[in-house]
C-alpha cells in the first residue's frame, strides 16, 4: 500500500522511502531474507517489485533502481540472483552498459555461479543471468550488441539472445543464419517470430535456402505460426520449396 509521506518521500507499507534512505542497505535486507517487505511464497525480489512499482515516476524510483545495479556485486549470491533477476524484469529503465560493465570486472561473480532460488533453465549460471537482462533492454549500445554477438554463439544456450538481435541488430542475424540456426526448428521460430518487418523476414528465409530438405520441411509449419499475412507465407515457403 503507498501513502503520502513528507515532500520528496513516501511511506510504503511501513517504511519510508526518502532522501535520507539507505537504499542498497534496504534492498539488500530485502533480497536477503524478505523481512522489509514480506511476500510469502513469492520470494523476497516480489517485495523489491511491489516497491519499485509503486514508486514509479517518484523521487525514489530513481535510488531503488539504482540499488538494485549497486547490489549486482554483492559478495551473497542470493542477493546476487535477486538483483539480476530485478535488472532483468526492470530492464527498460536501467543501463544495459552497467550489467556489461559488472560482468567484465567481476566475472568470477557470474560465470559459473548458480542462481539461488531459481531453475537453471531460467538462468543458467549468474553470467547468463546478465546476458538475458541486457538482451531485454530496448536500447542496447554497440558495446552491448557485441557481447549479445559474442553469446549469440554459444552452442547450448546462445538462443537465449536471439530475441534482442532480432530487434536490434537483425542484420548480422540474417548473416549468420545458418550457422546460428543449425538446423534446429526451436532457433529459427525464435528469430523468425522476433524479425519486425517481411523484409527481415524475407531475408532470414532465404538465408536457410539452402539447408537440407528435411530440415526446410520444419520451417513450413514454424511460417504458418508466426506469418499472420497469407501472402507472406505463400511467398517465405516458396523460397523453401
Amino acid at each position: 500500500m503507498l501513502k503520502s509521506g513528507l515532500p520528496g518521500s513516501f511511506n510504503f507499507d511501513g517504511v519510508q522511502l526518502g532522501p535520507s534512505t539507505n537504499f542498497v542497505k534496504l534492498i539488500r535486507e530485502q533480497l536477503t531474507d524478505g523481512s522489509v517487505w514480506p511476500s510469502g511464497d513469492s520470494g523476497p525480489s516480489q517485495g523489491v517489485r511491489r516497491a519499485i512499482d509503486a514508486a514509479e515516476r517518484s523521487q525514489a524510483e530513481g535510488p531503488l533502481l539504482n540499488a538494485v545495479l549497486k547490489l549486482l556485486v554483492d559478495e551473497d549470491t542470493s542477493v546476487r540472483t535477486g538483483a539480476i533477476g530485478l535488472a532483468w524484469e526492470y530492464a527498460d529503465k536501467v543501463d544495459a552498459g552497467i550489467l556489461l560493465q559488472a560482468l567484465n570486472d567481476h566475472p568470477g561473480l557470474y560465470e559459473g555461479v548458480k542462481p539461488v532460488g531459481a531453475p537453471q533453465t531460467y538462468m543458467p549460471d549468474l553470467a547468463w543471468g546478465l546476458i538475458q537482462a541486457m538482451n531485454a533492454s530496448p536500447t542496447p549500445d554497440g558495446q552491448v550488441i557485441a557481447r549479445l554477438r559474442r553469446a549469440a554463439q554459444d552452442p547450448v544456450n546462445g538462443f537465449r539472445v536471439f530475441g534482442g538481435l532480432a530487434a536490434h541488430d537483425p542484420d548480422w542475424l540474417i548473416d549468420h543464419a545458418g550457422t546460428l540456426v543449425s538446423h534446429q526448428p526451436v532457433r529459427a521460430r525464435i528469430i523468425l517470430g522476433n524479425l519486425k518487418t517481411p523484409k527481415r523476414r524475407e531475408q532470414f528465409v532465404r538465408a536457410l535456402a539452402n539447408e537440407p530438405a528435411s530440415f526446410r520441411g520444419e520451417l513450413v509449419p514454424i511460417i504458418a505460426d508466426k506469418v499472420k499475412n497469407p501472402a507472406e507465407r505463400d511467398r517465405l515457403n516458396s523460397i523453401l520449396s
